[in-house]
């Protein structure tokens, strides 16, 4: 299905930048593909519905109130957000791994980034970044601050 740019296009300056680079590079954005998963299964829109094991998924009507392993609605529908919670963390956490790791080596001055004013930080005054670049690695889009220019 062809995607096409979302109503929900972004509106502030950062996320349009970041939109509009990705829509160079030939990403879309989470509502283009939303839009394409339509209609979704009114089972799973409610959280009745339950694919933790192999034997499911387990659908919970009113013929069965119950998953093959004894899960009630009620249950399923408050684990299903916490493991989606779960995975979602896990599949993100490198992400937090990757900046913990350049902002160590910046502070170490092994990293083509440098910290620019470091007082500002010790002193837990914010500092103003703007995007200014970004690139690639891997596969995935990277969105590099830098502060912004002297005046």
């Amino acid at each position: 299905m062809e995607q096409s740019v979302g109503k929900n296009k972004p509106l502030d300056e950062l996320s349009d930048y970041r939109y509009e680079v990705a829509r160079q590079d030939g990403m879309t954005t989470i509502d283009e593909r939303c839009a394409c998963q339509q209609p979704q299964c009114a089972f799973g829109t409610l959280g009745v519905r339950c694919t933790l094991c192999t034997d499911g998924p387990c659908q919970i009507t009113r013929k069965a109130d119950r998953g093959v392993c004894g899960a009630s609605a009620d249950l399923i529908a408050a684990r299903n957000p916490l493991f989606e919670c779960a995975q979602g963390t896990v599949a993100n956490c490198y992400r937090a791994r990757n900046v913990a790791r350049t902002l160590k080596a910046a502070g170490e001055g092994q990293a083509d980034y440098t910290i620019k004013e470091p007082e500002k930080s010790r002193a837990g005054e914010p500092l103003r970044h703007r995007w200014r670049s970004h690139h690639r690695q891997g596969g995935a889009l990277f969105f590099v601050l830098f502060p912004p220019a002297p005046r």
